[in-house]
């Protein structure tokens, strides 16, 4: 269990990061039942994909742009929707939507913007002008194949919602469009401060009539549609991380199903179509969750330039897909492979668990029978206090402080910083129920006491100042978990503080008879067994010869010392660790902000630059001013915590106080 802890202490980051594994929740997972279906383009449809194709490599190698990012929105717009594409193509502003779908290496506004003037400017006038946007409409196949899907969809199951995905704004106006047409209400939902997200899906939900939402990637994250349990991606994202989150929608806690569909529509003889087969069908992305998100986006980048910027013929592309799928699924193994070592590591985290679970069962933690017997024990004693049980109410007590003791908690809450957190300190009667739970709710006219309420801690503090004290010095209980016989047994509490502040609670018993040490956790359960039902031992002194009880004291006092000197160094050792984590988390937060204050300082300043004596340049100069400013303010409070977490990781400090000190009959 020792080493456990420690392994388990040298995950700085345990304290915040939670990880759950996929392998600990199979038990009812909803099943994913993925179709695909591919639509065999009309030769309008085929003639304007291929000339948009060619059209973009060719203007990719012309103007050498190599980042295929910057040439999707055509390419993926068509295999999205021709229709829509023709439809939505004359539209000057950014699709913001598709930009933050498909621009995966995040460049700017402005340089997006630039990149893509020239192609779509030269797409206007050399392409799209020989196609009819009525003929692609009226000759839709992918929305053809759609419709009667969903059709079929709707009247197998007549009250069932689904949710259709599409990365453009385009083309989800379009299909609202059609859907009406088809008498099939359908609800939008697309990023921008014109679309209230939260009301949107509300008004779905509660709809019966609508039983389609339209969205953009963008729009719907963080978004819950749990109670849909179909997912309809009309165009696939080549990034199978956002076919996940896609998924993810519906595929989460609440979701009633045990069989999720998720359909999938792309035309024949497409790039898209391939990348379907061998990027997310082979590697299942559709049946299972990914891991490793950054390693495998970074395979999928490398083909979308490729892809998209490169002149490659049929077998070309197939040899690259294939590599990809290789690279994605090496990606996958090697995951694999770490979660199953990960096993033995885990077990340490889960035996750490199974002891705190032991611990409850034992009683090594406050209750509110403790806490009942703790402050009633001190009150019944103080003159002027009232503490009596509440009739029909269990663990429920009438409590009034005296005026004395009332007033002196009404100081401590001042000080505390904690007026207002409870009616005690004004010294009327008030019904006060103990529990457990710190979470748990008062009901009217009630005040609920838990381990962390003022009054523990008031009385905690005053009855540690107030002298003199008699402490027990032995005592007689009966433990089954303990061989019977007569026992020295002491306590300490220490303390440890720095970057953590922390308490320990150390025990050391000797048996008498022979001197033999208790282990420390068998230690601790006798203390807590004394704890909890522990009484007075009388005769202690006729049983006990002085000279053997002081001398079994001493050797508690030599173990507890030699304990707290290895727990020091120890916390020592994690005080400057985590203070040289903190120092690293710190500096990578302080690069990665400024580098992003840097870029935008720099994208401003170049396009008042290029503006100068405009209105637009001067307001551009006057926000990279601004941006400026931001960036030392903001350097200046990281310099703050830096000193702060340096002081904390100087000024560690130990110390060390008795508890008590016993002799103990086990009966």
């Amino acid at each position: 269990i020792d080493i456990a802890a420690k392994l388990e202490r040298l995950n700085l980051l345990a304290h915040t990061v939670s990880r759950t594994r996929k392998r600990e929740v199979q038990t009812d997972r909803v099943v994913r039942e993925a179709t695909v279906a591919k639509a065999e383009m009309t030769p309008v449809e085929r003639e304007l994909y291929q000339t948009i194709t060619e059209g973009t490599r060719e203007y990719a190698q012309k103007h050498d742009i190599k980042h295929g990012f910057l040439l999707a929105t055509p390419q993926r717009m068509v295999a999205s929707s021709p229709a829509a594409l023709l439809q939505t193509w004359n539209d000057r502003e950014l699709d913001r939507d598709a930009l933050a779908s498909l621009n995966e290496n995040e460049a700017s506004e402005e340089t997006v913007a630039e990149k893509t003037a020239g192609l779509k400017q030269w797409l206007q006038s050399q392409v799209l002008p020989h196609f009819n946007a009525a003929e692609l409409r009226a000759h839709d196949s992918k929305f053809a194949a759609f419709l009667q899907a969903l059709k079929r969809f709707m009247t197998e199951d007549p009250a069932a919602k689904a949710i259709v995905f599409t990365t453009f704004r385009g083309t989800a106006r379009y299909l609202v469009e059609r859907l009406a047409d088809e008498n099939i209400k359908a609800s939008l939902l697309m990023g921008g401060g014109e679309f209230d997200k939260e009301a949107i899906v509300s008004a779905f939900r509660d709809d019966k009539n609508r039983r389609l939402l339209v969205c953009t990637d963008v729009a719907s994250e963080g978004v819950d549609l749990q109670f849909c349990r179909l997912v309809i991606n009309y165009d696939l994202p080549w990034n199978p991380m956002r076919i996940e989150q896609r998924i993810g929608r519906i595929d989460r806690i609440g979701q009633q199903a045990k069989r999720i569909l998720i359909w999938n529509f792309v035309h024949q003889n497409t790039i898209d179509a391939r990348i379907l087969d061998r990027l997310t069908a082979r590697i299942g992305v559709f049946e299972n969750t990914l891991g490793e998100t950054e390693a495998i986006l970074g395979h999928v980048r490398k083909l979308e330039d490729a892809l998209l910027s490169a002149h490659l013929t049929a077998a070309e592309e197939a040899r690259m897909l294939e590599a990809t799928e290789l690279a994605i699924t090496n990606v996958q193994r090697k995951q694999e492979e770490l979660e199953r070592e990960a096993i033995q590591l885990v077990a340490h985290g889960q035996q750490l668990l199974a002891q705190i679970e032991a611990a409850r069962g034992d009683g090594k933690t406050i209750t509110r029978h403790d806490l009942t017997r703790y402050i009633e024990g001190y009150l019944r004693n103080a003159p002027g206090c009232q503490f009596a049980a509440v009739h029909g109410k269990e663990d429920t007590y009438n409590i009034s402080l005296s005026p004395t003791l009332a007033a002196e908690l009404d100081d401590y809450l001042r000080q505390e910083n904690q007026l207002g957190k409870t009616a005690l300190a004004s010294g009327y009667n008030k019904p006060c129920r103990f529990t457990d739970k710190i979470t748990d709710k008062a009901k009217p006219g009630e005040e609920i006491i838990h381990r962390f309420h003022p009054l523990v801690r008031f009385l905690s503090r005053k009855i540690e100042n107030d002298a003199p004290h008699y402490p027990l010095y032995a005592a007689k209980i009966r433990a089954a978990n303990i061989r019977p016989g007569t026992y020295a047994l002491m306590a300490r509490l220490a303390n440890f503080s720095g970057v953590k502040e922390e308490e320990h609670l150390l025990a050391a018993a000797i048996a008498l008879e022979h001197g033999t040490p208790l282990e420390a956790r068998a230690a601790e359960t006798l203390l807590n067994a004394i704890r909890q039902n522990g009484s007075d031992w009388q005769t202690a002194a006729i049983h006990i010869k002085a000279e053997q009880g002081v001398h079994a004291a001493a050797q508690c006092e030599d173990h507890l010392r030699a304990h707290y000197s290895t727990i020091k160094k120890e916390k020592e050792r994690e005080n400057k660790d985590r203070a040289d984590l903190q120092i690293q988390l710190l500096n990578d937060h302080i690069h990665k902000k400024s580098e992003g204050f840097k870029n935008r300082i720099e994208n401003h300043e170049a396009y008042a630059a290029q503006h100068e004596n405009t209105p637009d340049g001067r307001r551009r100069l006057g926000m990279a001013n601004a941006e400026r400013r931001k960036m030392q303010e903001f350097l200046a409070r990281m310099e703050v915590r830096r000193e702060e977490i340096l002081q904390k990781s100087w000024k560690f400090a130990a110390e060390s106080r008795e508890i008590c000190t016993l002799l103990v009959e086990v009966v």
